[in-house]
């Protein structure tokens, strides 16, 4: 319903643009005993009502709503040094989200060693849609 009023209230010709959706369904995290972020934070998403699967979501959603389509992703993915150097600032944000469980802080304890034996990597799709009416 709300996409389709976007649509009705454009002028003929105009857009409505999603950008930047990311897909915490698709996250991959390295090593594989870090998974569990990414579980936590789809969790986390889906309890304040968000749905953290909606970036592949978005193109059906534009078309059922009438929209002519453009669609697209791309793989966000950081390294074992991003991570490094984003480390502090990652998890005051996690911190200000989340309750610091005790699951939290042992995930945040393993990656603060996978830093350190340079084996952390996290990949992430992006989605972006435009519709067209």
């Amino acid at each position: 319903p709300v996409l389709a009023e976007c649509r009705r209230v454009l002028a003929p010709g105009g857009a409505l643009v999603a950008l930047g959706e990311p897909d915490y369904g698709g996250r991959r995290d390295e090593p594989a005993e870090l998974a569990g972020l990414g579980e936590m934070f789809r969790n986390d998403l889906a309890s304040k009502g968000a749905d953290p699967r909606m970036g592949p979501r978005l193109p059906g959603l534009f078309a059922q709503a009438g929209f002519k389509v453009s669609t697209g992703s791309v793989e966000y993915a950081w390294d074992n040094e991003r991570h490094r150097g984003q480390f502090d600032n990652e998890w005051r944000v996690i911190a200000a989200v989340m309750p610091m469980t005790d699951e939290l802080r042992s995930l945040k304890e393993r990656e603060r060693e996978a830093i350190e034996q340079g084996s952390r990597r996290s990949m992430m799709p992006v989605h972006w849609c435009v519709g067209r009416r």
